[in-house]
């Protein structure tokens, strides 16, 4: 698809509301998805640590919530969760006999999710930030609260299915969604539409391609999550996938990934521990030797004492050694006639920016990682360094001084074993080319090295299983004023 979810604790539903702008390149490790929803962790922690509320922090919402999920329900097939919200620190902070009355101290998020009987999976999510954005129906009414206000919940609609072997088959319509930019930014889309298809990850080995069409209407100016204005620009390709109107679009990608250097103590453990596989299986089928050059075990010597190899906390992290990586990525888009869209909506509203005209973008992904040693010990048994580049060209140029200018950004991340399973880490994303992140301009002279940063995020995370298949992490944003603890899948 031409966006994706991120980690944002500003909705209530952790995330179902907020996307990434169509076409922007991919944000720091704290905001991508974890795996889980924001409601299944929830339930999960509700059921099996007993905790009443999971706490958050969102600067716009005054500081500190807590979220529980109210609702669940669910059969085979399909589930459906209803979330609420409460900003405890507003709350705290007005009192509590007045925050408690107020409707903007309380938010409700709903998610369901589905399968067709043909095979398509159907999301639905709802968001409403404040009670007086409940919609004014028989079974809500009373939870507005006497709010004379319109109701102006945040709603989306997705669907997707298998369409052959490799690719699927999407379509999404969004009513005023909220986007995060690469600035740390929040840009709100009155209406988003799209649709087409999309090749499955690595069911075309190193590459992968989107086809379709992109319609957004009203597309609002930028808004710092710590409350300082923004310009309202967008990034590089996001100019040609998120212009105001319809436009048709086509994207493809390649990928590639190579191991640079690898510690030979890694080596000789990926054998020993091949051999010992091999070893159990030949010992299985009673055929020593019969699988590769693998023996049957031999007993130790009388005296002699067993080494019992320690266990890693964490399977997935990689052996000690550098990788290197890149991506290459085109997109070429067109405008397309609102009579060309066969949908009573008008994708263009008075004061949108002009329509890019026809252009191809380019984006190079380059990416180098470091990781030393193997998180078996107690102390200092891990440690981790990685850096990606991103170079693209500009939005659609309005000057002759502008033609053939790019857009750079840096972004890195460096990650510790502090004590057993706990790590700590820290991202940033900096940019090369002279922009600035939206708390910038304050100052007089040229922008600074704070005012570069773009997003940056802190966080803690430990393993809560054996293995690492799911860490529990805690991170905060300073950029971005928000944090959040979550429990992530399958992730380094």
């Amino acid at each position: 698809a031409f966006a994706a979810d991120v980690a944002a604790p500003s909705a209530a539903d952790g995330g179902a509301a907020v996307r990434l702008l169509p076409g922007a390149p991919l944000p720091i490790a704290a905001s991508r998805p974890s795996g889980l929803s924001r409601p299944q962790q929830l339930v999960l922690l509700q059921g099996v640590a007993k905790l009443p509320c999971l706490p958050s922090y969102v600067g716009q919402d005054g500081g500190a919530v807590l979220d529980r999920v109210l609702v669940a329900r669910g059969r085979k097939g399909w589930w459906a969760t209803l979330t609420g919200r409460l900003r405890a620190q507003r709350v705290l902070q007005r009192g509590a006999r007045v925050g408690m009355a107020d409707p903007d101290s309380f938010a409700l998020g709903a998610r369901a999710r589905g399968v067709l009987p043909g095979g398509a999976t159907v999301t639905l999510n709802a968001e409403a930030p404040t009670l007086g954005d409940v919609p004014d129906v028989a079974p809500l009414k009373a939870l507005r609260r006497g709010s004379k206000a319109a109701a102006r919940p945040r709603l989306r609609a997705a669907v997707r299915r298998a369409a052959g072997r490799s690719a699927d088959a999407f379509a999404e319509l969004a009513a005023r969604q909220r986007c995060l930019d690469a600035r740390g930014c929040y840009v709100d889309v009155e209406q988003m539409l799209s649709a087409g298809l999309c090749t499955r990850k690595g069911a075309v080995g190193p590459l992968s391609a989107s086809v379709g069409v992109v319609a957004c209407k009203g597309v609002g100016s930028s808004a710092k999550v710590g409350g300082d204005g923004g310009s309202g620009e967008v990034t590089a390709l996001s100019a040609l996938t998120a212009a105001p109107g319809a436009r048709a679009v086509a994207a493809a990608a390649w990928d590639f990934d190579t191991t640079l250097l690898r510690a030979k103590a890694a080596r000789d453990k990926d054998d020993d521990a091949r051999a010992r596989v091999q070893a159990r299986a030949s010992a299985l089928l009673a055929l020593p030797g019969a699988v590769g050059d693998a023996r049957a075990p031999v007993a130790p010597a009388a005296g002699e004492k067993t080494r019992t190899p320690r266990r890693p906390y964490s399977v997935l992290v990689p052996p000690s050694g550098l990788t290197a990586g890149a991506t290459l990525c085109a997109v070429a888009s067109v405008p397309l006639a609102d009579a060309m869209i066969p949908l009573p909506l008008h994708w263009r509203c008075e004061g949108d920016a002009p329509q890019p005209p026809l252009g191809v973008r380019g984006l190079a992904s380059l990416r180098a990682r470091a990781h030393f040693g193997a998180f078996e010990r107690l102390f200092g048994d891990w440690s981790s360094l990685q850096a990606r580049l991103d170079v693209g060209s500009r939005p659609v140029p309005t000057s002759d001084a502008q033609k053939g200018a790019v857009s750079a950004t840096l972004s890195l991340s460096a990650a510790q074993q502090l004590i057993g399973p706990l790590r700590a880490r820290a991202d940033a994303c900096f940019a090369l080319d002279g922009r600035t992140g939206a708390g910038a301009g304050k100052r007089t002279g040229g922008p600074l090295l704070q005012d570069r940063v773009l997003d940056s995020a802190l966080a803690l995370d430990c393993a809560v299983v054996p293995g690492g298949a799911a860490r529990a992490v805690l991170w905060w944003s300073p950029t971005r004023q928000e944090g959040m603890f979550e429990v992530r899948l399958l992730e380094l």
